[in-house]
C-alpha cells in the first residue's frame, strides 16, 4: 500500500457498504483519558506517542485507540480520510497503555492529529496541532496525477490546497478532482497554500507500497457486552469496537466489517450479521430451554483476515404458561 497520498491499491477497490463513521460520544466514562506527544522523526515523518487509560467498572473491558490526521483549520471529527494509526486492541484487565507510531503528514506547514480512545464508556478525544518543517506534507507540484491518490477525498484536499491545479487533477474545471476515483469523496473547505516563489520540481521518488502480511490486515472483534438471557430468548449487545492492525499507518483505510453471530444448541438457528456501530442488540427468540453456544466472529473479507471467535454459553429457561 502507498502512503497517505498514494494509491490505496487493488485491495480496496470495492467497499463493503457504507463506511462506519466513528461517532464522538459526548459522555465518556469518568476516568477515561488520552494524551498525545509528537516530535519530528526526520525524513518527512512525525512520531507520535499516545498514552491511554480507561476506567472499567467491571473486571473485564475492551478498548482501543486510533488517530486521524486533519487540516489544522478543521475540528476533530469522525472523518476517516486520513487514518494514520490504529492501536492495539485491549481486553481483560488492562486499563492503560503507551503506544508510538510514525506517519507522513498530508498537509504542509501545519497539521492536526486527532486521537480517539474508544472504550466501554464511549469515546474520549484529544488533539495536537503540529508545526511542520519545510518540505513536509504534500507540496505544490506538477508531477502528480490521479493515480497517486487512493480516493477522491484525498485528491480533493490536494486541489483545495492548490486551487490553481498544478497537476491537472480537475480536467473539466468543475472544481472536483479525480472524479473517476472511488469514494469517500467529500473534502471540507480549507485555506489554500501560498504559491512558492520558486517552482517546486516534480517528485523524483515516491514511497514504495507497504505489503500486508498475506496481503491482508487483521480484524479484531468489537467488545461484546454481557449477554442477557431468560425465558425462551437470548440477546447480545455488540458495541462499537472495531480496530484494524498490520496495515500501513499512512493508508487512508475505512472501518468496514461485520460481526457474525451463530447460535447452536438444542436446535440450530441461522447465523446473523451485524454491522458495527455505536451499539447493536441482536436477539434470538422462541428457543427451547437448554444450554446454548453463541459464537461471535468476523468471517473476513477482501481486505481482512478472519478474526478469532468469542464463545458465550448462555442458558435459556423454559417459559411458564
Amino acid at each position: 500500500m502507498r502512503s497517505g497520498f498514494g494509491r490505496c491499491g487493488q485491495r480496496v477497490a470495492t467497499m463493503l457498504g457504507a463506511v462506519v463513521v466513528m461517532l464522538l460520544i459526548a459522555s465518556p466514562a469518568a476516568g477515561d483519558s488520552v494524551s498525545v506527544i509528537t516530535r519530528d522523526a526526520g525524513g518527512g515523518s512525525i512520531e507520535a506517542t499516545v498514552q491511554s487509560s480507561v476506567s472499567c467498572e467491571n473486571s473485564w473491558c475492551a478498548w482501543f485507540t486510533h488517530a486521524v490526521e486533519r487540516h489544522s483549520s478543521l475540528p476533530c471529527s469522525g472523518d476517516t480520510t486520513f487514518i494514520r494509526w490504529v492501536g492495539n486492541y485491549h481486553e481483560g484487565g488492562a486499563t492503560s497503555a503507551t503506544e508510538s507510531f510514525k506517519f507522513q503528514p498530508f498537509f504542509p506547514r501545519a497539521t492536526k492529529l486527532c486521537v480517539f480512545l474508544t472504550g466501554p464508556g464511549g469515546m474520549t478525544t484529544t488533539e495536537a496541532t503540529i508545526t511542520l518543517p519545510v518540505g513536509y506534507g504534500m507540496q505544490r507540484s506538477s508531477g502528480y496525477n490521479c493515480s497517486d491518490f487512493g480516493r477522491r477525498a484525498s485528491a480533493q484536499y490536494y486541489l483545495n490546497l492548490y486551487p490553481d491545479d498544478p497537476s491537472g487533477l480537475d480536467a473539466d474545471s468543475d472544481g472536483a478532482a479525480c472524479e473517476h476515483l472511488p469514494c469517500p469523496c467529500g473534502a471540507e473547505p480549507i485555506p489554500a497554500e501560498p504559491i512558492p516563489a520558486e517552482p517546486v520540481p516534480p517528485p523524483t521518488a515516491r514511497p514504495a507500497p507497504i505489503a500486508l502480511p498475506s496481503g491482508k490486515g487483521r480484524a479484531h472483534l468489537p467488545y461484546i457486552s454481557t449477554n442477557t438471557f431468560g425465558c425462551g430468548r437470548i440477546k447480545v449487545a455488540a458495541g462499537d469496537g472495531w480496530m484494524l492492525s498490520d496495515f500501513s499507518p499512512n493508508e487512508s483505510h475505512p472501518f468496514t466489517a461485520k460481526i457474525e453471530l451463530k447460535l447452536r444448541g438444542p436446535i440450530e438457528k441461522p447465523k446473523k450479521f451485524v454491522t458495527p456501530g455505536a451499539k447493536h442488540k441482536v436477539g434470538f427468540g422462541r428457543l427451547p430451554a437448554g444450554r446454548y453456544r453463541l459464537t461471535i466472529r468476523y468471517p473476513g473479507d477482501a481486505w481482512h483476515l478472519p478474526s478469532g471467535t468469542k464463545k458465550l454459553r448462555p442458558k435459556v429457561h423454559r417459559c411458564r404458561r
